[in-house]
């Protein structure tokens, strides 16, 4: 969240609880710097997990109109949930970082076939290639979490055969909440695997890469 803005969680899941609202309407209200999946986190964290699948159950029933648990495996309402769901994004494009720029790049001698969100990532990609501290990169794994799991960008290994699991953010996101969060449950993770974690903008990674 950005600091001028902060918002206690417990205000958050407070309000959240007492209003038939969706997260992602929370995170237009309040204009939080927070992706909906770890503002979900977050509030699940605070409430408690039956307290809060609950209530987004009858949330989510209540904007498709429906009133059971078998009625969302129905296509019909599945198609208006999504075309309820498009039409906010196109109300509130600052809240989604959209990934139309993202593009699939060929395999290499150091990489397989990956698909990259974005620009961000594809220029990761091309420090990678022409690094010549870097063997080979892919795509990183789920990291399994109390709260739910992880997925960071890259997985690469340096020449001197170090492992590093590289996450991509553009530099004005480096001290995000939510992306600290994520940073140090990966910390965490790398310590007990063997790798190395390092949370990059792109004017940085070189030097991280040259000097892990």
């Amino acid at each position: 969240m950005k600091k001028s803005q902060a918002v206690p969680i417990a205000v958050i899941a407070q309000q959240w609880l007492q209003n038939e609202k969706s997260l992602v309407e929370m995170i237009s209200e309040q204009k939080l710097d927070i992706s909906r999946r770890w503002l979900e986190i977050l509030v699940k964290q605070h409430l408690g997990k039956e307290v809060f699948d609950e209530r987004s159950k009858r949330i989510r029933y209540r904007n498709a109109g429906i009133g059971g648990a078998a009625s969302s495996r129905r296509p019909e309402v599945r198609r208006k949930i999504a075309r309820g769901v498009s039409d906010f994004i196109d109300k509130h494009p600052d809240f989604y970082y959209r990934s139309s720029k993202g593009q699939w790049m060929k395999k290499t001698n150091k990489r397989p076939k990956l698909y990259c969100d974005s620009q961000l990532e594809i220029a990761f990609c091309n420090e990678f290639e022409t690094s010549s501290n870097v063997v080979s990169y892919k795509r990183a794994k789920r990291i399994s979490t109390p709260t739910g799991y992880y997925i960071p960008d890259f997985e690469v290994l340096l020449s001197s055969g170090q492992r590093m699991i590289i996450e991509a953010k553009p530099k004005w996101r480096i001290l995000n909440e939510a992306v600290q969060m994520k940073a140090k449950i990966a910390q965490e993770w790398c310590s007990k695997k063997g790798f190395r974690y390092f949370l990059s903008d792109i004017d940085t990674l070189r030097g991280g890469l040259e000097n892990p």
